[in-house]
């Protein structure tokens, strides 16, 4: 306790007793809470089962091309090429996060394993994306309806069997 301290508590104190300050109410006790019985351990064939329907659709390799896929077709003129390269134009760029925020939206993918499959790149960079992407979508609605049309390319694609 600094000097300071010291001093404000002594004269506190000090008020307190001369009665120019009301004594502090005592704290009320908390209550307890009621005692719950603990639930009976899970089976781990019920765990298998929930960790097999976390990701029901879209847990394959495949999803992440055909998001590269649709999210090139959606950004013309960018390819899938593009989105895998080096290239750093703002087309490019743009079509890139998009499709790294939708591959991690829609898959159970790791983002180590997603920039491994966008060209190499770190972790830090598909965090950065999806980031991005999910702080402009609320403000861009033409962003908004671009991811909105990617998701929904994705699903359609997946339901009728023609994705990559």
């Amino acid at each position: 306790m600094t000097l300071v301290d010291q001093f404000h508590s002594e004269h506190k104190a000090r008020l307190i007793r001369l009665g120019a300050m009301p004594k502090p109410a005592a704290p009320e006790p908390e209550p307890t809470p009621p005692a719950v019985e603990p639930l009976p351990p899970i089976p781990n064939f019920y765990i298998a089962a929930a960790a097999d329907m976390a990701f029901p659709k879209f847990a394959f390799s495949g999803t992440i091309k055909t998001i590269q896929r649709i999210a090139a077709e959606e950004f013309a003129p960018v390819t899938v090429t593009d989105i895998n390269s080096q290239r750093r134009t703002a087309p490019v760029v743009r079509a890139r996060q998009v499709a790294m925020y939708v591959a991690k939206e829609m898959t159970a993918r790791s983002l180590p394993e997603i920039g491994r499959r966008f060209g190499g790149r770190d972790h830090t960079t598909v965090l950065h994306a999806v980031r991005k992407i999910r702080n402009l979508i609320p403000t861009d609605a033409a962003l908004a309806a671009q991811v909105n049309r990617i998701i929904r390319a994705v699903e359609v694609a997946f339901e009728a069997n023609t994705y990559i």
